[in-house]
């Protein structure tokens, strides 16, 4: 069972305010140009300042009030029509009210529209144009937003693939992990009791932390370290004498939520490629820090190199282009998993996963 998302969609659209924002020139821009249509159909360019200043409020009201709908009228524009031009109507009706109010307000030769103006040409001019703004508007605004509807859905339909592959993942490297750690623990038995005690509670310890890791609704780094102190004993065992691991994970760093099965795969590829065919055996090191930009973890061992590893294509095996492929599509294409060769020996990998993908920001 995997682990949900690391960002769910409601948390990667940004606030109201900020989506007004973003979309104000735009809004602006169409407020502009219904004031130079109204002033150039109407010859009133005496007045083109003024009726410029009528135009953006009524323009802002308007949009005011499609903001204050926004969450409905997302809704409706995704599923029907009818409603969100409804809604629409309604905040059309409202702007045009509220600005040419709040357009006497600010100037004191033009007297409200709706109290002393019922009958006037330009009464009539700023319904057509407000409704016809209001028309565009919703078109441009409807179809973004359903463009956005179409997006987030294409990225959940992505993170599920992504999940789907952890469980793939996961069916494919516990049982060969298990069955070959079984094996060890029937020849311990008889050869050693006391070590293979010492490595039955290990593999209890790394089965208990496995399943609770994956069924976690808020999965941790802390949580995979755990899991990896537990896989790495395992292997000092299986492995005597021919590796050493050190694992340095500052306290700030633990709590920070990470997707499963990002790390051991680096960890089994360092000792698959890098110490098991080194005659001399290594080290492998583990270091997580947390940059002001990004939450980094680097696994290095130093066994042959990428040089000499056993493996020919450049991802050193579908696990890691499997980290790769789950990275992107958990935390955007920023994050980024490198694998470089250190320059004595051995091979350094370094996963890198944006603070703003881990606080649920797309990157």
């Amino acid at each position: 069972m995997s682990a949900p998302s690391p960002h769910p969609d409601h948390e990667t659209r940004p606030p109201h305010w900020v989506v007004g924002l973003r979309e104000l020139p735009v809004v602006l821009g169409l407020n502009t140009a219904i004031g130079f249509a109204s002033t150039f159909i109407y010859d009133d360019w005496p007045h083109w300042d003024d009726n410029m200043v009528v135009s953006q409020c009524i323009g802002l009201c308007i949009y005011a009030g499609v903001l204050f709908f926004r969450k409905w009228l997302r809704v409706h524009c995704a599923r029907s029509g009818i409603v969100a031009t409804l809604l629409t109507g309604a905040c059309v009706v409202f702007g045009i009210l509220a600005g040419d109010t709040l357009a006497g307000w600010l100037l004191p030769t033009h007297p409200a529209l709706f109290l002393d103006k019922l009958d006037s040409k330009h009464f009539v001019a700023y319904v057509v144009f407000g409704i016809g703004g209001g028309t565009i508007g919703m078109l441009y605004f409807g179809g973004k937003w359903r463009l956005t509807e179409e997006k987030e859905r294409a990225a959940q339909a992505q993170r599920a693939a992504a999940e789907a592959d952890l469980r793939a993942l996961q069916a494919q490297v516990e049982p060969h992990f298990l069955f070959n750690t079984l094996a060890n623990l029937d020849a311990l038995i008889a050869l050693d009791p006391k070590q293979a005690r010492v490595l039955l509670g290990h593999l209890n310890r790394y089965l208990r932390n496995s399943l609770t890791h994956s069924r976690s609704l808020a999965p941790t780094l802390g949580d995979e370290i755990e899991q990896l102190r537990a896989y790495l004993a395992i292997m000092e065992i299986r492995l005597p004498d021919r590796f050493r691991a050190r694992i340095d994970c500052p306290d700030d760093c633990r709590d920070l939520p990470l997707a499963p099965m990002l790390i051991q795969p680096l960890v089994e590829n360092a000792i698959k490629h890098g110490i098991e065919p080194s005659a001399s055996g290594g080290e492998i090191s583990l270091r997580a820090c947390l940059t002001p930009d990004a939450l980094e973890i680097e696994v290095c061992d130093s066994g042959v190199g990428l040089h000499k590893a056993p493996v020919q294509d450049s991802n050193n095996g579908t696990g890691i282009a499997n980290v790769r492929e789950r990275l992107h599509l958990l935390y955007g294409k920023q994050a980024r998993l490198d694998l470089t060769a250190l320059p004595d020996c051995g091979t350094r990998a370094l996963l890198s996963v944006p603070r703003s993908a881990l606080q649920g920001k797309p990157s």
